[in-house]
This record gives structure tokens, C-alpha cells and sequence, in this order.
């Protein structure tokens, strides 16, 4: 290493050791012949340049050195570790970037150092398939992130490669324990081999096999066995004497003993003879001339049939008294008039009552086509017979979990294992998604306040929300469930934007998840700009899940659509 890198690095602000320095200097000389590097959590260019040190003396490929800028959570003013020489005044805001660009230009590696100035988790979403010889590991420290660092860029490291987690501390008192928790979590995959640490540098080493079954891995033949995908066209079209079906959204399936409840946010039907709106409708909409739809927030229905399409063509709907389908979860007249309505996420049977996750909205310009915003989400406990519901409130508030400024999905699938329910939320940031998990027991279901959270993928549980960990990429909705074929759990969900069916696996119910495989390209109407609520339907599964049934939405009211995937 030259002189004059060596001390340019050491002389920048940062918090890596000069032993750890020349560490990753000597694996990217070597790891960099292969694919280029990349870095998360650049800061002011310490690490950047021991790496891009040793990518210069390689010759053949660069560092990608990504870092907002902004500084992490432990950085920022007030924190243990801020530096008000950082700190823009005039923006309020941390600034590093400055600094980085000087120090890699004073060191003459301009030409061996991309800087990418952007959130890690979002961009390891869109990173393309191009692989990577090492990944430094340097971000922010919170469990959350450390986790969205791994799971977003250990997929992308070759066999031979390397992933570096600094700040790895085995002693809880000497510091933070993410990046601790990361590396044991790395290890017990079975997919990266343990070659040693330099003070609080870990560093691992990919293994060569290729088949090797672990939490992160992407082959598509390995991770998801894969035979066949078939659409099976759209949702029967459910017509009675008074009315029919044009369109809904949603469709989640909830097991009822020897029936199945399916629940449907926004529902459009049109009356066939001289019914009046009722009084659970929200709405009149115009869909033919002389006719008027009827819109309703949510509607449910509950079938018998073993076979999906029969049970969903036969759906016997909750109905008011002029026998048109009707809101199981009503607002009051007073939200009504505040533009409040409520969208059914999943639920489970207790006791012989349907505990039901929901999510309030509220419309903010009825002019436009997604002028609402995300409340937050409360429970109701359905009565499966009648359909009537109660709304669980708290201090005399319905919404149990607050959105906040996240768009948090509390209850997109519920899962029973005997006296725990476990339930499974989303939060969106920008337009990245992430999967989250939480606990209660059955008896606790209606007390907010008794709900754990997972906070690391040992598993460790907490009942700070604030504390939750990924697990990794989601939708905002998706559908969870154990396959017996596949021997493990199944999360199954669409990417809107890239309309894709994605699945993930684990060997347990709280992870580790595998990265996304893209299953298939779903098929949609050309105006169809997103796709959303892909859902499994675990009930109507055939042979232990050898072949599973998945459903999907459409903008419009365009009918729900079905696919058939069947596995080797």
C-alpha cells in the first residue's frame, strides 16, 4: 500500500483501526480480480480508501462505496458519536459527503471508487445481478439496518467471495450487538466459512458448493424447485337473483374449521332488479348507463368447497337485509363523513370467534385515484355466523397500532402454532417494503400492549415495536405458510412495479428468510400499471403443497386472477 494512501486514511475521520484498514486492504487486492467491491457505510472515506487501495493494485475492477451521506442513527446531534464539524448548519442536516469526495481525491483514486449517494436498503432492492467479490458491512448499527444490509447484499458476493461486519463485538459491554448478531446468523446459514477477525473485523468467506441450502441463497433451483406456473384465468364471477360481482380487491382466506372465510377490501357490485342502496353501503358508482354500482370498503363471504375455484364461485356473502353484500367492519356515521373507511388484512380463529387485523384509511382528495392515507391498523372480532363485528378500542381509539409516518400493514397473515399467534406486518418506506413479525398468546390477542416483537432472527423478542428487525423484502401485502412438500415456510407476495410473483422460504416461522426469487411474470390487463395483493391459499393446497394456488389484484376492479404453481 502506498505511503501516502496509508496515511491520507488514517488521518480521515472514521472509526476503523489501522489493523483493520490494511485487513480489508489486503482482501480487496485480491477479492477485485475477480468482480468488484462494495462498501456500506462509506462516511468520510476511511475504509473507502483501504479498499479502493487494494482495488488500484488488482487492476481490474472498482469500489462501490454507497452511504447516504446523512449520517447513522448513533451520529446524529445529541448522540455518542456525532461530530459538529460534520454538521451543515444552514441545512440542519449531517453532511459527509464533502469530506469523502476530498479524501479520495487527495489520495489519487478517483478512478477506482463509484460512489453511489443512497439509502443501502433500497438500492440492494434494484441492485442488478451483477456479483460482487467482497461486501464491507460498515452501515448503521441498529438491528434493523445491520439485517437489511446483510440480507440486501450477502446474496450478491461469488462463491470465493467475501463478507467483512465491522464493530463485531462478542462482549455486549464493549458495544452495540447488530453487527454481532448479523455474524451469527451468517454463520449458522452453512454458507459462508469463518476465516477469521482482526479486532472487531469479522470476516467470512463464501463456500464454493452451489447447492448449499441456506437463509440467503438466490438459486432459483436450489431455494424454490420449481416445475410448472399456470394461470388459471380470474375469479368466478359470483351473480345471485339480485345482484352481481364486478369487482374487488383483496381475497385473503382464513380457515374456519370445516369452511373458509374470505375477506375483500374495496368491492364493486351492481343490483340486477329494484334494490336500493342499503344502509352498509358507502357509496353509489356509476358502471353502465340507467345502472348505479354499489361500493362498499370490504365485504366477506364464506365457502365449503376443498376446490378453490368452487369455493369461490360459490361464496355465500355476508348480506343486509335487501340480501346485497354488506361491510363486516363498519365505521360510524361520524368517520363515515371524514372520508374513513376500513380494508380487512387476515385473521384467525380463537375460541370459535374470528379475531380480524384491519387497516383504517382515510381519503384526503376524492378526485384523485390514491388520494387516501394509511391510519393504522386495529382488530375486530368477527361473529362467523352473522358477520357482525366488534371493534377492539383502547382508551376509546380504534386504531391499535398507529401508522405514523410509516406505512405500516399490522396483520397482512396470521399464523397459529398452539398457544402463540404469531402476526406479520409490513412497513413501507418510500416505495421499499420490508416484512416484520410479531407475538402474542391467544389469550392476550385483544391487548396491544401484550404483543412481542421480533428483535433478532436468534430469536430474541421485545416489546418495544421500535425494536423490531426485518425480515427482509416484502410487499405490502404477502401470505405466509408452512408447506410440508417443501419442508419449510413459504412467503409468497407480487411486486407491484415489476409485476413478478416472488417467493421467499425458511426453515422456521421468524427466519432467516431466503433472498426473493422471481417465480414468474404475472399476467395483467395492458392499463394495469401496478399489481398488488398476491396472496397463497394454504387451505386449497393439493398433495402437502406440492402444487398451491396464489392470488393477485388489479386496479379497476379488474377480477382477482389465480395461478397454479407446482413444485419438483
Amino acid at each position: 500500500m502506498r505511503d501516502e494512501v496509508r496515511h491520507q486514511a488514517l488521518s480521515a475521520k472514521g472509526f476503523l483501526s489501522e489493523a483493520e484498514g490494511m485487513r480489508l486492504f489486503e482482501l480487496a487486492a485480491e477479492a477485485s480480480q475477480h468482480a468488484p467491491c462494495l462498501e456500506v457505510g462509506s462516511y468520510c472515506g476511511k475504509s473507502t480508501l483501504f479498499l479502493a487501495e487494494g482495488c488500484r493494485v488488482s487492476g481490474r475492477y472498482p469500489l462501490f462505496a454507497v452511504d447516504h451521506h446523512r449520517g447513522s442513527e448513533e451520529q446524529q446531534p445529541g448522540q455518542s458519536y456525532f461530530d459538529p464539524d460534520l454538521f451543515d448548519a444552514d441545512e440542519g442536516v449531517l453532511d459527509t459527503l464533502g469530506p469523502f469526495m476530498r479524501n479520495i481525491r487527495r489520495a489519487g483514486l478517483t478512478q477506482w471508487v463509484v460512489p453511489v449517494v443512497a439509502d443501502s436498503r433500497r438500492l440492494s432492492r434494484y441492485w442488478p445481478q451483477a456479483k460482487l467479490s467482497l461486501v464491507f458491512i460498515d452501515g448503521g448499527h441498529s438491528e434493523d439496518d445491520a439485517f437489511a444490509d446483510y440480507h440486501g447484499w450477502s446474496p450478491h458476493v461469488i462463491a470465493g467471495g467475501y463478507l467483512c461486519i465491522h464493530d463485531v463485538f462478542a462482549d455486549a459491554t464493549q458495544g452495540g450487538r447488530a453487527p454481532y448478531h448479523v455474524l451469527q446468523d451468517a454463520r449458522a446459514s452453512g454458507l459462508w466459512e469463518d476465516v477469521g477477525q482482526v479486532e472487531t473485523l469479522a470476516v467470512l468467506k463464501r463456500r464454493d458448493a452451489p447447492d448449499a441450502e441456506t437463509p440467503h441463497h438466490t438459486s432459483r433451483a436450489a431455494a424454490i424447485p420449481l416445475r410448472s406456473a399456470r394461470h388459471l384465468g380470474t375469479f368466478p364471477r359470483v351473480r345471485t337473483d339480485a345482484w352481481v360481482m364486478i369487482g374487488q380487491d383483496g381475497g385473503q382466506s382464513i380457515e374456519l374449521g370445516d369452511d373458509t372465510l374470505f375477506v375483500f377490501s374495496d368491492t364493486l357490485i351492481a343490483p340486477l332488479r329494484n334494490s336500493h342502496l342499503g344502509r352498509y353501503a358507502t357509496r353509489a358508482v356509476p358502471t353502465q348507463p340507467n345502472r348505479q354500482g354499489i361500493f362498499l370498503a370490504n365485504s366477506a363471504g364464506v365457502a365449503s368447497p376443498t376446490n378453490l375455484r368452487h369455493a369461490l364461485a360459490e361464496l355465500r356473502y355476508y348480506t343486509d337485509d335487501n340480501g346485497l353484500p354488506r361491510e363486516i367492519v363498519r365505521p360510524t356515521k361520524a368517520e363515515r363523513e371524514a372520508g374513513i373507511r376500513f380494508w380487512p388484512e387476515h385473521g384467525v380463529l380463537v375460541d370459535g370467534r374470528v379475531y380480524l387485523y384491519y387497516l383504517g384509511v382515510q381519503t384526503v382528495d376524492p378526485r384523485s385515484k390514491w388520494g387516501f392515507r394509511n391510519l393504522g391498523a386495529g382488530l375486530a372480532i368477527l361473529d362467523r355466523e352473522t358477520g357482525e363485528s366488534i371493534r377492539v378500542r383502547r382508551e376509546g381509539e380504534w386504531c391499535l397500532w398507529n401508522a405514523g409516518s410509516e406505512d405500516l400493514h399490522f396483520g397482512v397473515q396470521v399464523l397459529r402454532e398452539r398457544d402463540d399467534i404469531y402476526v406479520f406486518a409490513s412497513v413501507r418506506r418510500d416505495v421499499v417494503c420490508d416484512a416484520y413479525l410479531a407475538r402474542v398468546k391467544a389469550s392476550e390477542i385483544t391487548d396491544p400492549t401484550a404483543y412481542e416483537y421480533l428483535e433478532s432472527p436468534r430469536p430474541t423478542w421485545s416489546r418495544d415495536r421500535e425494536a423490531a428487525v426485518s425480515l427482509g423484502p416484502s410487499s405490502g401485502d404477502y401470505s405466509v405458510s408452512f408447506n410440508p412438500y417443501l419442508g419449510k415456510y413459504l412467503m409468497v407476495y407480487v411486486d407491484g412495479f415489476d409485476k413478478t410473483l416472488k417467493l421467499r422460504t425458511a426453515d422456521r416461522l421468524h427466519g432467516s428468510y431466503s433472498a426473493p426469487v422471481t417465480i414468474v411474470a404475472v399476467p395483467h390487463e395492458p392499463a394495469s400499471e401496478l399489481i398488488y395483493l398476491g396472496f397463497e391459499h394454504p387451505r386449497f393446497r393439493e398433495r402437502d403443497g406440492e402444487t398451491i394456488y396464489v392470488s393477485y389484484c388489479q386496479p379497476h376492479f379488474t377480477a382477482n386472477s389465480l395461478i397454479a404453481l407446482r413444485f419438483r
